[in-house]
């Protein structure tokens, strides 16, 4: 038998680890929708950079930086709000050495497809150099829970686009780098 208490906790599992909740800005207990989803950053337009870190790998260790995740737009607190890739390119960069990967995500603006069933129109670009070694797999994900690859880093500074993947928007992105590689980063940018 299922009581009011074990659907809230069912739905409250359904935003795992507080990511969904921070991808729709609230935690309201609604089972989904069959079928396609209107995209509801649709009107969304102009330049954002990453303005939360969910975790990364440093030094071999993963490092999780759940108490700083807001609910809202707005200034981060706790272990990672000085993380270097935070906010626009400012040279002031993150050394992620494989294997080892990087989430971060964008709670201000979200990486929206500009131009649908074009591959011609990128929608955010990774700020980085490839210090060493052949690149890094960058996956995208709009609820922070299940992600899916997008391309691999394959040049600095490198644009990508959602519509490579048939997506609409991207709230998180994830660079995951094997062993032997060395990507510097500066920051990730949602283009206008």
């Amino acid at each position: 038998m299922t009581t009011g208490n074990d659907t809230h906790r069912a739905r409250s599992v359904k935003c795992g680890f507080a990511l969904f909740c921070v991808a729709s800005l609230n935690c309201t207990a609604q089972e989904p929708n069959v079928g396609p989803q209107p995209n509801p950053f649709a009107d969304a337009g102009g330049p954002g950079f990453v303005d939360l870190v969910l975790s990364y790998t440093e030094g071999g260790n993963p490092v999780t930086c759940t108490d700083s995740i807001a609910p809202v737009c707005q200034t981060q607190v706790g272990i990672c709000s000085n993380h270097p890739v935070l906010g626009a390119p400012d040279d002031q960069r993150f050394s992620l050495v494989g294997p080892g990967q990087i989430e971060v995500g964008f709670l201000c603006q979200p990486i929206v497809d500009r131009a649908p069933n074009s591959e011609l129109t990128p929608d955010f670009r990774v700020w980085a150099t490839i210090e060493s070694g052949i690149g890094a797999i960058v996956s995208v994900s709009g609820d922070g829970t299940e992600y899916v690859v997008l391309d691999d880093m394959i040049r600095d500074d490198q644009t990508f686009d959602l519509s490579n993947r048939g997506l609409e928007y991207a709230r998180f992105v994830r660079l995951a780098v094997p062993a032997g590689v060395t990507l510097q980063i500066d920051s990730i940018e949602v283009l206008p």
